[in-house]
């Protein structure tokens, strides 16, 4: 049985569902869905052939103000399907992270081609995504931790740094493993203090 996890509690599911209806023999394999969400990669990619990423948006305001356009900008994109955009909320970290994601089920087109067929396939398996809540947010100059919650899941925390003047996401949380049977309770303060060091390495 495979379970996947994307980590942020703003696209668990979807992908959850996604990878399962594209893992199971005979669900989401038609030439039709694939076609679908191949061109959609292809045209995601075919305008930029290095898949260079640019960030379309701006954002003012305090830090916390900044990171909660980040975060509900990167469900938003998810949603509407603008891979490009999501994937510009990320770091370079994170891009790889989703391009190793998407290897084993043979999505390709680097972020932005991946980011395409999941939420393609998200959107055609009708998926509703939960509105993401920020609840707390600890900054330490260009690196923050932010307490964020989704439905009924525990609270999680999600790290952002900032990157030119932006803040970005390092770790999108898009793994191949099962999730933890027990959620660990979030201390802002301790979750700093590893990014920070992880950001000093």
């Amino acid at each position: 049985m495979f379970d996947a996890r994307m980590g942020r509690g703003w696209i668990v599911i979807a992908v959850t569902a996604v990878i399962g209806l594209a893992a199971a023999p005979g669900c989401g394999s038609s030439d039709d869905g694939n076609a679908s969400g191949q061109a959609q990669a292809d045209r995601a990619t075919s305008d930029n052939p290095t898949n260079a990423v640019v960030d379309d948006t701006s954002t003012g305001g305090s830090d916390r103000d900044q990171i909660l356009a980040v975060l509900d900008g990167i469900q938003a994109d998810f949603i509407a399907e603008r891979a490009r955009a999501y994937c510009a909320k990320l770091t370079d970290a994170g891009r790889r992270q989703i391009v190793a994601f998407g290897r084993p089920y043979g999505h390709t087109g680097g972020c932005v081609g991946v980011i395409a067929k999941l939420a393609a396939m998200t959107k055609q398996a009708r998926v509703k995504q939960k509105p993401t809540k920020l609840l707390a947010v600890k900054v330490d100059g260009d690196q923050a931790v932010a307490k964020v919650s989704n439905g009924g899941r525990p609270p999680e925390a999600m790290a952002f740094v900032r990157e030119d003047g932006e803040w970005r996401i390092p770790n999108p949380g898009f793994t191949n493993e099962a999730p933890p049977k027990k959620p660990k309770a979030v201390d802002l303060d301790k979750e700093l203090e590893k990014l920070v060091r992880q950001q000093g390495d």
